[in-house]
């Protein structure tokens, strides 16, 4: 393994502000910490685009294939007011089957 390698292991991220509103963690907010050991792969979304809607069965199959190495976290940003209600956000992840974190970035 190349020293240039090795440093590229260590990449070090910003932790996520705290005072977000998260769905699918029971409550608690996510820290990076949380997710040690494993790939990052973060998916900016809407429930009201389409484009955004037609992505979500393939981040379930990598969340499928991959459980131990990748972790997917949603940060839905909402254009519309409506879009940025945490109650609102809740209801569509369930409705469209969403188990992965998912930060309210309003």
């Amino acid at each position: 393994m190349t020293e240039e390698y090795r440093r590229a292991e260590r990449v070090r991220a910003p932790d996520f502000p705290p005072g977000l509103e998260w769905i699918n963690t029971g409550g608690r907010p996510l820290a990076l910490g949380d997710l040690r050991g494993k790939g990052l792969l973060v998916a900016f979304w809407t429930y009201r685009c389409i484009y955004c809607l037609h992505v979500l069965p393939q981040l379930r199959e990598l969340e499928h294939r991959f459980p131990r190495e990748l972790a997917v976290v949603g940060v839905h940003s909402g254009k519309y007011i409506a879009e940025r209600e945490t109650a609102n956000i809740a209801e569509a992840a369930h409705r469209l089957g969403l188990h992965h974190p998912v930060v309210n970035d309003r």
